[in-house]
């Protein structure tokens, strides 16, 4: 037999052995934590990726307005299809000026799509 044990101490493997009320916390808070993390991770990424496509429309309209505001409907639709080959795009010519509206869906994170838009105007023939 072994000697006096002191109080609380039990063997290990004993069936009465004594839990701490912290047994396991560790573990149910990771797991509870980490798909938190991961979905907001996901959305962080797909906001930075739908930030990237804005900007590139933005510079896509840019690029297709200049060119219609000169008349210059092959570099215009030059532009058009280099820059902005996935949108829908829209063009208005108002008071001597030409504003095209490009609209592509995004997808962010877990989310459903999310329409990016860009609005570019330009001076009609170069006014």
């Amino acid at each position: 037999m072994s000697g006096p044990r002191p109080v609380g101490a039990h063997p290990v493997g004993s069936e009465g052995a004594c839990r701490s009320a912290d047994s396991g916390s560790a573990t149910v808070e990771f797991a509870v934590v980490l798909p938190v993390f991961v979905v907001a991770v996901g959305l962080a990424v797909g906001a930075v990726a739908a930030a990237g496509v804005q900007v590139r429309l933005q510079v896509g309209v840019a690029a297709v307005a200049r060119a219609l505001g000169r008349d210059d409907a092959d570099a215009a639709a030059e532009a058009e299809h280099a820059l902005l080959p996935s949108a829908r795009t829209t063009v208005v010519h108002t008071g001597g000026t030409v504003c095209v509206r490009a609209v592509r869906p995004v997808r962010v994170g877990v989310l459903p799509n999310v329409d990016v838009a860009a609005v570019g105007c330009a001076l009609e023939s170069g006014r």
